[in-house]
């Protein structure tokens, strides 16, 4: 089987196996989605999203136990270890656009009674080589984790992972557990971690206590700088130029008409289409301009086929006004 590039935006991409057989796919995204308690037959990404931070969850901070981190720049994925129905060792892996691709990692055959890890896909720049970097766990060799602690999830894995996994040339990618910090050592979390990071876009906050769900999360919250905020939406091509969709419950809704007669207009349609993988009702990914009220594209999202939800553009709209600044957390 031909093997396909797992990151379409770069050049050097790790590579596997993609995944094309229907009934096996729909096997996948159902065990996927009963592991997520997940009901119904709708194929969508069941992992946890987290929402941005506002002034007004600064009391969750203050109430309840939190673990900061860096939140990584990379591409979100699910790592699932399972025996095929020939008991066949199989590591799959699947983005937000529900893209599955078969991988080779080395690995004990206890990790593949059933594993599901939460994580990013990035490149180790030092070491020259794609990682896993692993920040949460819902099953571990077969064994339901979901209702433990953050820490203890995370501590299982990284227990099973160093047992269990072997990096070696053949493996598509090496698998590593994300560290998280205390809240309560924020400003050392600050100096040692976040000011000596390249590869981030912000940090996350993560609840201590409570399980893994499906969907919108709104107690793991996560924070980035004025620059790096950014908004995804479905670019449909009509007469007048393009038109931007958003999700407003449960339907693509036209969030602006942009009109190729006009210079912002002209300006935005020429940028989106002199990206990579640019084609008609694709997700691009934009930044915002508060000073000209202007949005901007900058990346094609062949990582996933929905946009931003009306809500999440609201919200991040306002969280570039509220302009949260790290020593704000360390004030709490």
């Amino acid at each position: 089987m031909d093997l396909e590039s797992i990151i379409l935006n770069v050049k050097n991409s790790p590579v596997g196996t993609v995944i094309k057989n229907k009934q096996f796919i729909h096997y996948l995204t159902k065990s996927i989605n009963f592991n997520f308690s997940v009901k119904g037959h709708d194929l969508t990404f069941p992992a946890p999203q987290p929402v941005s931070i506002e002034k007004k969850d600064f009391s969750k901070l203050k109430q309840y136990k939190y673990y900061t981190s860096l939140k990584l720049d990379g591409v979100r994925f699910l790592m699932y270890f399972i025996k095929d129905k020939n008991s066949k060792n199989q590591c799959i892996i699947v983005n937000r656009a529900l893209n599955f691709y078969n991988i080779s990692i080395e690995a004990e055959d206890t990790l593949y009674n059933g594993t599901l890890l939460d994580g990013e896909i990035i490149y180790d720049s030092y070491n020259k080589k794609w990682d896993f970097v692993v920040h949460d766990a819902l099953i571990l060799c077969g064994n339901k984790i979901n209702k433990l602690s953050h820490s203890t999830r995370l501590n299982d894995t990284k227990y099973c992972v160093h047992s269990f996994v072997t990096y070696s040339t053949n493996s598509t990618l090496n698998i590593s557990v994300k560290e998280f910090y205390p809240f309560e050592e924020f400003a050392d979390f600050i100096e040692n971690v976040y000011n000596k990071s390249e590869n981030n876009d912000g940090i996350i906050f993560m609840p201590e206590n409570l399980p893994v769900i499906s969907g919108t999360q709104y107690s793991m919250l996560k924070w980035k700088p004025k620059n790096k905020h950014t908004f995804d939406f479905l670019l449909k091509e009509v007469e007048i130029g393009l038109q931007a969709y958003v999700f407003h419950l449960g339907n693509l809704n036209i969030f602006a008409n942009i009109h190729a007669k006009t210079e912002k207009g002209k300006e935005f349609i020429e940028k989106s289409k002199q990206l990579d993988h640019y084609k008609n009702e694709c997700i691009v990914e934009c930044t915002f301009d508060k000073d000209t009220n202007n949005f901007s594209p900058i990346l094609i999202r062949t990582d996933k086929t929905h946009p931003n939800g009306l809500r999440t553009i609201e919200r991040t709209l306002f969280n570039i006004s509220e302009n949260i600044q790290i020593q704000d957390f360390m004030d709490i």
